[in-house]
């Protein structure tokens, strides 16, 4: 979308403009805290019109939480360790092949 069309709907107050910038920027959304997302995009929507900009605070928060929870969930890092990516299964005395242990005892394997 063009940045003085956002900047257009954001004087004439129209509805989900927050949503429209949020998909405009959506490459440095995820990375930035919302203080200083807010201040980049004033100066960025200033920088490429000539016109000053002043973004809702809460508006802001909003659509970028929407845009957050929009998007599908990463997977996590793997781990270093080796034992971090292996699950454990606990099982007690009675589910174990050997009857070495006592009953109401587990093992971690």
């Amino acid at each position: 979308m063009k940045k003085n069309l956002i900047v257009q709907f954001l004087k004439e107050k129209n509805k989900n403009v927050y949503d429209a910038i949020v998909d405009e920027y959506a490459t440095i959304i995820l990375g930035w805290p919302i203080n200083l997302l807010k201040r980049v995009i004033e100066v960025d929507l200033e920088r490429q019109t000539g016109e000053a900009v002043r973004l809702n605070y809460f508006s802001l928060c909003k659509a970028v939480k929407k845009f957050k929870k929009k998007r599908p969930v990463l997977e996590k890092k793997p781990s270093s360790t080796p034992r971090a990516n292996s699950k454990y299964e606990f099982k007690d005395a009675h589910e174990l092949e050997t009857e070495s242990t006592t009953p109401g005892s587990f093992t971690i394997k």
